[in-house]
């Protein structure tokens, strides 16, 4: 193997990402046409549901009686009615709580004060070698590998959201 061989398939990528470039390209214009032609109709739209939607929440507001048992109901795939909203706890003072769990609820203290002590691994990072090994750590995996990476553009972020949107339909359709 000698470094003309490997500039040759480097050159071979290229045209091959190049091909692959185009073509994606050739389908954003497309994209952008069908866009086009469908958006005022899916506005129009998203603007009649908002509205049908305010409406419903309007109609529900003013009939709580409707919903005392069961609580909601589902019609025509629309859940409407009312449920029961978790109440939010707020303790002024953090501390005095944690002193007062303490001293009223001792068997319970265990169960509600968390004490929690972790290693930071990304400042870990950020030392010497030296240090890492003196505090009982290890460099492992630290080898070089070979790296083939296209640079200067974006098609990669295209095709890998392409085959995301495809994977997201093929899950909404199952």
């Amino acid at each position: 193997m000698d470094i003309e061989t490997i500039e040759q398939h480097c050159a071979d990528l290229e045209r091959q990402r190049t091909t692959l470039r185009q073509r994606v390209q050739k389908m954003r214009e497309e994209q952008a046409r069908v866009r086009e032609r469908h958006m005022p109709g899916i506005r129009q739209a998203v603007a009649e549901a908002r509205e049908a939607r305010e409406q419903l929440q309007q109609d529900v507001e003013i009939s709580p009686e409707l919903f005392q048992r069961p609580k909601t109901r589902t019609l025509h795939n629309i859940r409407v009615g009312y449920k029961k909203r978790p109440g939010r706890i707020s303790f002024p003072s953090v501390t005095k709580t944690i002193a007062l769990i303490r001293e009223k609820l001792p068997k319970k203290a265990r169960d509600l004060i968390r004490t929690k002590e972790e290693l930071d691994k990304a400042a870990a990072r950020k030392l010497a070698a030296s240090d890492i090994q003196r505090i009982g750590g290890q460099i492992t995996h630290d080898t070089d590998e070979p790296v083939v990476e296209p640079t200067g553009d974006d098609v990669d972020k295209a095709v890998d959201a392409l085959i995301q949107t495809d994977n997201d339909i093929d899950e909404a359709a199952a």
